[in-house]
């Protein structure tokens, strides 16, 4: 009975730490990001890589399209190595709208050599996300309030005065220049909604500035159409209380139309400053477009 348990252990130790490391680097996967604190709209970058045991075995990760209290806004290429160490990985571009302590899921990643497969999956990670940070590193003395003559009091309050009624007056000039830009025709009723609204994406679509405007214009076209269709003003919904308010009207509506891609989009450009490429400028349009037209059409089936 000794002999068979000194056998055992004999050959069966050098045996099982022989194939341990192969083991266990199949079951490595790494989650590298640049920050876990950061404020609302802040990009991050949020990178994830598997070791593979051996020439042969390949990794495809299981990225949902979307995740809780979590907007990815890019998805970088995969890329191979096999310097080395036989690796994949791929870096995505996450940023978070909500405020508060959140936690990033484990990603599934099936790994798979000739017909075989395993799933694994990697860590999760805890973000915090927030506001501004204010400005506490600072002491301010406290100084005496100084008087000021009644006569230079007047002339301080009367100029104050004159400005800010120049502000508000070139706030509300700017504010009826933007709508007369975004919707092509001031309040008129003559025209279509359906027409209107493609007649301004036709001119937006000339505009060659890709930019914050740009995209702002996109998504308050949409917003003006469906103000006009429905009869209603729904300007001062977000981009997921408009989904919500468009799914009970017309079930099936956010699937048909795959509109929350471009509203997500403009969102991102409008508060986190993301860059787009020529393609998604041009899909957006095409997008926005093809929403109304679907909408259009069911409405007035109804």
């Amino acid at each position: 009975m000794m002999k068979c348990i000194g056998k055992i252990i004999l050959y069966g130790v050098p045996w099982v730490l022989g194939i341990l490391p192969s083991i266990l680097s199949a079951q490595k996967v790494e989650v590298s990001v640049n920050k876990n604190n950061f404020i609302i709209g802040e990009q991050v970058s949020y990178g994830l890589k598997v070791f593979l045991p051996a020439q042969g075995y390949d990794a495809f990760f299981q990225i949902p399209d979307s995740i809780p209290h979590f907007e990815i806004l890019a998805r970088g290429e995969v890329q191979k190595s096999s310097k080395g160490e036989f690796t994949v990985e791929q870096i995505l571009t996450i940023t978070s709208f909500d405020s508060g302590r959140w936690a990033f899921p484990s990603i599934p990643i099936i790994l798979k050599n000739n017909n075989n497969q395993t799933e694994i999956a990697s860590p999760l990670l805890m973000f915090q996300v927030g506001y501004s940070p204010t400005d506490t590193t600072g002491i301010y003395d406290i100084r005496s309030v100084k008087s000021i003559p009644h006569s230079a009091a007047f002339w301080v309050y009367w100029l104050v005065g004159v400005l800010l009624t120049l502000l508000i007056g070139l706030l509300v000039w700017r504010l009826w220049l933007n709508r007369k830009k975004v919707t092509g025709i001031t309040g008129s009723s003559v025209i279509p909604p359906l027409e209107e609204a493609l007649a301004a994406y036709n001119r937006l679509e000339q505009q060659h500035t890709f930019n914050k405007q740009w995209y702002s214009e996109g998504s308050e076209i949409f917003k003006h159409y469906l103000s006009r269709k429905f009869k209603l003003d729904i300007g001062y919904l977000t981009t997921g209380e408009l989904m919500v308010w468009l799914e009970r009207r017309i079930p099936g509506v956010v699937q048909g139309t795959e509109v929350s891609a471009p509203l997500r989009l403009c969102d991102a450009v409008k508060y986190a400053k993301f860059q787009t490429t020529k393609q998604e400028n041009e899909n957006t349009i095409a997008s926005f477009r093809k929403a109304i037209k679907w909408i259009d059409a069911r409405v007035v089936l109804m």
